[in-house]
């Protein structure tokens, strides 16, 4: 779940109060300082035991931690986030092309590991408005244009989500 909190805040990093919320809870009677360090030094092993270059990917400066590597990481629910400002900015055709990209991105409940973890549930309901908004957006385009077979083979993959 570390990786997971870092990757998904990479930009601002985490906290370290809230890393320790989200791996041990609010109320943990565990020595979470010591715990804390042990887990990220373990994520720091078993990154090194990847394919992935040998680097230092978690730092903490400032008592916030971050996920950084040499190369480029890619993360799909940023790529959602993009492709929908985007899409905010366009019209038309290009528009539609945005909206099906986020809608084929999109796969299920964000984390579904994570339920339970206020902040992955919160994310979640987050992109599946996303989804939502951007499929239903599509539906409406293509009723006006009597494109039922489309409307009916988007809506069928969304229930398969659901």
């Amino acid at each position: 779940m570390l990786l997971q909190l870092l990757l998904y805040n990479r930009e601002n990093g985490v906290s370290r109060h809230a890393v320790i919320e989200a791996l041990y809870g609010e109320t943990s009677e565990v020595d979470t300082s010591n715990n804390l360090n042990a887990t990220v030094s373990q994520l720091r092993k078993l990154l090194k035991e990847t394919h992935l270059p040998q680097e230092n990917y978690i730092h903490v400066r400032f008592d916030r931690y971050y996920f950084e590597s040499s190369f480029l990481t890619w993360v799909d629910t940023e790529e959602v986030t993009a492709l929908r400002q985007e899409a905010d900015l366009t019209s038309g055709n290009p528009r539609m092309e945005l909206l099906y990209q986020i809608c084929d991105l999109f796969h299920g409940r964000f984390l579904p590991e994570l339920d339970g973890e206020i902040w992955a549930t919160i994310a979640s309901a987050e992109y599946q408005r996303l989804y939502r908004d951007s499929l239903n957006e599509i539906c409406r385009s293509l009723k006006e244009r009597g494109s039922y077979d489309e409307i009916l083979r988007l809506t069928s993959m969304a229930a398969k989500q659901f």
